[in-house]
């Protein structure tokens, strides 16, 4: 887990569209596994991925079945999301 005022080394972004908030993330962010179902905004975001700072792993999934291990991951990002979240 991440100290207070630290930025966790993978954040799994949950819902991540077009990848709009790739940009946004920190030169000290190792990893950025972002999750989306939609196949075009995933399409989308693998093409934002390749500008991004920081490396980013697009794959398919949904929030309420993440392809993780538990503690796997260091936190979650979720931006415009929650009301598709269940």
């Amino acid at each position: 887990m991440s100290e207070p005022g630290t930025y966790p080394s993978i954040p799994r972004s949950l819902g991540a569209g077009s990848g709009l908030n790739f940009q946004r993330y920190p030169s000290d962010v190792t990893e950025v596994i972002a999750v989306e179902p939609e196949p075009a905004l995933r399409a989308a975001a693998v093409s934002a991925a390749q500008q991004a700072p920081v490396t980013v792993r697009v794959i398919a999934g949904i929030a309420d079945e993440l392809p993780a291990q538990d503690e796997s991951v260091d936190a979650a990002v979720a931006s415009l999301v929650l009301c598709s979240v269940p």
